[in-house]
C-alpha cells in the first residue's frame, strides 16, 4: 500500500510503471509538490516525488515521503545491545569513526576471488540481520519496485555533534550501484551535502544520493541520527556485474 496522507485509487505513474508502483511512489497532498521524470545522472531511480527545488538536484533525489518509523525504531530497539555487536565501521573506515553501525547485508568473502573489497560485487543478509525483519523487508521491497538486486546494508546511527568526514565511496561495487538513505530518526533533520549541493532529510523520507560526489554529514542535532542506508544494483547493470566477477574468476584461475 502507498505510505502517502491519502489513499489514491490509481497511482499517478501507473501507466509507465504499473499499478504495483503504487506501494512505493504518493502523490502527497502539499503544494508544489509534482510528480515527473527527472533528468539525472547515474542510478537514481527513473522516478521520484519531489518539488521545484528538489527538481534542479543532480546529487538527491527524494524517493518515499511520510513513512511511519516507529515500528522500524521499536525493533532496533528489542535488540540488546544491537550497536554494540559490530564495529567495524568506526574501527576500520577513517572517515566514518564517530558513526555506529548494524550489519544488515555484507560482502560475501567467497566471491572475493582475488579482488579488492570495494570492487566485490556479491553480497548476503549477515547472520543478525534475522533480528531485523521490518528493514530486511523495507530493502527488499525498494528493491523489487525499482527492479534493482540488494547489494550491501546496515542501520547507521550518527549520535548528535558527530559527523562522517568528506570522501568519496571508490570502487567498481559502487560505480554500479545507487545509494538510498531512509531516515528513521532525526529530530532536526538531517543535514548531508554532495558535490555543490546541501540537503536536510526528514523522519520518514527515503532519499537517494549520488556517492560518486564527495559527500560528508553532520548531526546538528542533540539527539541520535539513524537511517538505514542501503545499495541498489539497478537491473541494467546485472549483466556488467556479472561480467566483472567471470573476469576477476578468470584472472584468479590463471593465476594459479
Amino acid at each position: 500500500m502507498c505510505n502517502s496522507p491519502r489513499q489514491n485509487d490509481t497511482c499517478p505513474l501507473a501507466a509507465v510503471c504499473g499499478a504495483a508502483c503504487r506501494r512505493l511512489f504518493q502523490a502527497p497532498d502539499r503544494p508544489g509538490l509534482v510528480v515527473t521524470p527527472p533528468s539525472f545522472s547515474k542510478h537514481a531511480p527513473r522516478w521520484s516525488v519531489h518539488n521545484t527545488k528538489e527538481n534542479d538536484m543532480k546529487y538527491f533525489k527524494r524517493i518515499r515521503s511520510d513513512v511511519d518509523v516507529k515500528p522500524f525504531l521499536n525493533e532496533i530497539a528489542s535488540v540488546d545491545d544491537a550497536w554494540a555487536q559490530a564495529t567495524g565501521r568506526q574501527d576500520k573506515i577513517a572517515v566514518q569513526r564517530e558513526a555506529l553501525a548494524i550489519p544488515l547485508r555484507g560482502l560475501r568473502k567467497s566471491m572475493i576471488l582475488g579482488r579488492k573489497r570495494r570492487d566485490v560485487h556479491e553480497s548476503r543478509w549477515t547472520s543478525g540481520s534475522i533480528n531485523f525483519p521490518l528493514a530486511r523487508g523495507f530493502i527488499e521491497d525498494v528493491a523489487n519496485e525499482l527492479d534493482a538486486d540488494m547489494s550491501r546494508a546496515k542501520i547507521v546511527c550518527l549520535p548528535g555533534g558527530r559527523r562522517v568526514y568528506p570522501h568519496i565511496d571508490r570502487g567498481e561495487y559502487y560505480r554500479f550501484r545507487g545509494r538510498y538513505h531512509f531516515v528513521l530518526k532525526s529530530s532536526a533533520g538531517s543535514w548531508m551535502k554532495a558535490g555543490d549541493e546541501e540537503i536536510r532529510m526528514k523522519e520518514g523520507e527515503l532519499w537517494w544520493f549520488d556517492n560518486d560526489q564527495m559527500h560528508e554529514a553532520f548531526n546538528d542535532g542533540d539527539e541520535d541520527r539513524i537511517h538505514i542506508i542501503f545499495d541498489l544494483l539497478p537491473g541494467d547493470m546485472r549483466a556488467k556485474a556479472a561480467a566483472a566477477t567471470e573476469k576477476a574468476r578468470a584472472k584468479l584461475a590463471e593465476a594459479a
